[in-house]
């Protein structure tokens, strides 16, 4: 009952901001005990499931930006296969490393966004403070060549952790285009959707899935995210931005347990 309310949790939170899918669950599943692949692995399928049934919903009112997407999903599945290679020669060693250090922008991230709302007169960073909302990427002034170098580290980055195709993705694409929230989230899950898809079936290839606690996940995770969708329509921007910003602090804050939490046993 506990991993059907857990997923229901999560998916409430996809369903609204985009985020929390991998940066919450699989920390929450290690710390539950679950070996760090197959928390990984595990959370990419569920994750896939519920990002689905979230970007379907999203591309129904219209807050799916293609010209976006066209930009992300190539450089983010060059940036999954990187990741797989590294595994494949790596293994594990390098998952703690790359948490950590997850964590610690997570946290920074958190700070940045946190200061840029409630000192606009003095940070004056990208479309965080932008007033203006647009409606089309090509008219939010977004720098193509930077995202595109992010969507490559988020693809490596789920990979290895199955962290980033929603926290990470939703910060920059906030920080970059003055695109609606509503819009940056429901592309985002599109996105997210592609890259967890993707990192899961070579997750499950390696043998890295629970079937059984995918399922309890996937089972409350549905029900979780229509609420979320259904909510995240009825919020006015400045809202969404808050519950953003909150999701990531907590995101962070979760990691930052689970690093403390494997450094000490």
């Amino acid at each position: 009952m506990e991993i059907i309310l857990l997923g229901a949790i999560v998916g409430f939170l996809v369903g609204l901001t985009g985020m929390g899918g991998g940066a919450l669950m699989t920390p929450l599943l290690i710390l539950l005990g679950y070996p760090p692949l197959s928390a990984v692995g595990t959370d990419l399928v569920y994750a896939s499931t519920v990002k689905g049934v979230a970007s379907s919903l999203h591309k129904r009112r219209g807050n799916v930006d293609l010209e976006l997407l066209k930009i992300t999903v190539p450089t983010g599945i060059t940036g999954i296969l990187a990741g797989y290679l590294l595994i494949s020669f790596y293994h594990s060693e390098i998952s703690d490393i790359v948490i950590l250090l997850l964590a610690i922008v997570l946290m920074a991230s958190t700070s940045l966004m946190i200061l840029a709302n409630f000192s606009k007169k003095y940070f004056k960073i990208g479309c965080l403070i932008c007033e203006k909302y647009c409606e089309k990427f090509d008219e939010s002034n977004g720098k193509k060549l930077t995202i595109g170098i992010i969507a490559f580290t988020v693809g490596f980055l789920v990979m290895l952790t199955s962290i980033g195709s929603g926290t990470l993705m939703t910060f920059f694409l906030i920080t970059l285009t003055n695109l609606r929230p509503n819009k940056i989230v429901g592309t985002d899950l599109v996105n997210g959707l592609i890259f967890t898809l993707i990192a899961g079936v070579l997750h499950g290839v390696s043998g890295n899935v629970e079937i059984n606690t995918a399922l309890q996940l996937i089972l409350g995770g549905i029900f979780g995210v229509y609420i979320g969708v259904s909510a995240s329509t009825k919020c006015s921007p400045k809202l969404l931005k808050t519950l953003v910003i909150i999701t990531i602090g907590v995101t962070s804050i979760i990691i930052a347990l689970k690093v403390w939490y494997s450094m000490i046993y």
